[in-house]
């Protein structure tokens, strides 16, 4: 265990420690973290879309119908219909525009 403890703390001092924050806002182009308004350049929702109003509400309505989470892998219980219908592209008449 010491050899463990010698080995995190190196990474501390490197700065190579890295530790989960806690956003205070959704995610997007503009985050809240800290108290402060940041730019966030990590983002992988380069096209706008995860704050859409219509991703939203399909979203609210998949979560209402299927629940929020798996009850196991998708190899033991199956897959829910949501995620082999995310699979497909969607044809351009459908597909959610940036807001």
């Amino acid at each position: 265990m010491a050899v463990l403890r010698q080995r995190l703390e190196g990474l501390r001092r490197q700065g190579l420690w890295r530790e989960l924050r806690r956003l205070d806002s959704g995610a997007g182009p503009r985050i809240e973290y800290a108290g402060q308004r940041l730019l966030n350049f990590s983002s992988n929702d380069y096209l706008g879309l995860a704050g859409h109003p219509a991703l939203k509400a399909a979203a609210a309505e998949a979560a209402a119908r299927f629940g929020a989470g798996a009850s196991a892998s998708r190899l033991i219980c199956g897959s829910l219909a949501p995620t082999t219908n995310s699979r497909r592209p969607w044809p351009p008449s459908k597909a959610p525009r940036p807001h």
